[in-house]
């Protein structure tokens, strides 16, 4: 039986940031509330895993940065903060540099399973701040 994701008490981000160094497990942090996340299936991995390994040469040729499962991402928006781990992120912005998160990412590649579809079904932020970054990007 899968069990659903723990939520705990409300930390600052400083506290969040700095438990996620030393935790066995990981966590989201969604507006102040702390999730823990569920385990990867293999066949989840196996496509993270193939999609990260086809896009790493072109990353790495555009001086880009390309993360796989463990780098969070930040999202800003209405006040509230979000740290999310994609299944992929790239990030080709030399200003964002942060050792712990990324918060210029020019992709975000989520692999959809039921567990991460009831995840983005409770995170519209994450959809809308994706379409405003796409805007941004197009009218540079």
């Amino acid at each position: 039986m899968k069990t659903l994701p723990q939520r705990q008490a409300q930390p600052p981000i400083g506290n969040y940031l700095e438990g996620e160094q030393s935790s066995d497990i990981r966590h989201e942090y969604l507006a102040g509330q702390v999730v823990a996340m569920e385990g990867a299936t293999r066949t989840h991995a196996l496509i993270a895993g193939s999609l990260h390994a086809a896009l790493l040469p072109a990353a790495r040729r555009k001086g880009c940065q390309l993360f796989m499962a463990d780098m969070k991402v930040r999202i800003d928006h209405a006040d509230e903060s979000y740290f999310y781990y994609p299944d992929v992120v790239l990030s080709c912005a030399t200003a964002d540099r942060h050792p712990l998160y990324t918060a210029l990412p020019c992709l975000i590649v989520e692999v959809l399973s039921p567990s991460t579809e009831r995840i983005a079904a409770r995170s519209p932020g994450l959809a809308t701040i994706s379409r405003m970054r796409r805007r941004s990007a197009r009218s540079r």
